[in-house]
């Protein structure tokens, strides 16, 4: 055991230290609960992406399997600064980023989609790779800004591996948000409505959230 005097002074040094995630509530402004629908549907709850700033209506029970912010860098190289990912059922994912750099909406929303039909043609079914189609497009509105929603399937024709994909880019700024869902083919038909409930209650807070180790 150290002497008196060093085990005094070692007591008198302790600090406190809050958890990453403390700073990043902290971030969130308090009207962002208040811009959430008070009424949910049935069955649904209320999220608040404290990492993406994206807020929606989910399934109730959904899993946060994922939740991050991007490295100091990341706005420089292209990368979210930050994200989360859900899993409302074993074969559907909802995928939420924020990112910031100087692109036009259109812009982003090419990047996004080049992005997620590379990421459908490089999944492999039986050894072999599917095929993206855009299927849709559509001109929406969200929070009052103008955003575009995609549906797209993937498929390999010899092992009927079908997913169903949906795409939501909303930019304002120097803030660009990209929504994500993806499943299979019969989930997104049996849940056609759940699905619409996600896309419709979609809130933005562009946070920025900082936070130090």
């Amino acid at each position: 055991w150290p002497a008196d005097v060093d085990l005094r002074r070692m007591v008198r040094s302790f600090q406190l230290l809050e958890p990453t995630l403390t700073h990043v509530k902290a971030a969130i402004p308090a009207e962002a609960s208040q811009q959430m629908p008070s009424a949910l549907p049935a069955g649904s709850c209320q999220f608040v992406g404290i990492d993406s700033g994206i807020g929606a209506v989910v399934p109730c029970g959904s899993e946060v399997t994922e939740r991050s912010q991007g490295a100091k860098d990341a706005a420089a190289q292209g990368e979210p600064i930050g994200l989360e990912r859900l899993a409302l059922d074993t074969s559907a994912v909802l995928r939420l980023y924020h990112y910031s750099f100087n692109l036009s909406a259109d812009q982003f929303l090419q990047e996004q989609e080049k992005g997620l039909a590379g990421q459908v043609k490089a999944e492999k079914v039986s050894g072999k790779s599917m095929s993206y189609k855009r299927n849709d497009k559509r001109e929406i509105s969200v929070d009052g800004i103008s955003g575009t929603r995609i549906w797209a399937t993937g498929k390999d024709k010899k092992t009927h591996g079908d997913i169903s994909l949906q795409l939501l880019t909303v930019s304002t700024g120097m803030d660009h948000f990209s929504i994500v869902f993806s499943s299979g083919l019969d989930y997104a038909r049996d849940h056609s409505d759940d699905i619409e409930k996600i896309f419709t209650s979609v809130h933005l807070f562009p946070l920025r959230p900082e936070s130090s180790m």
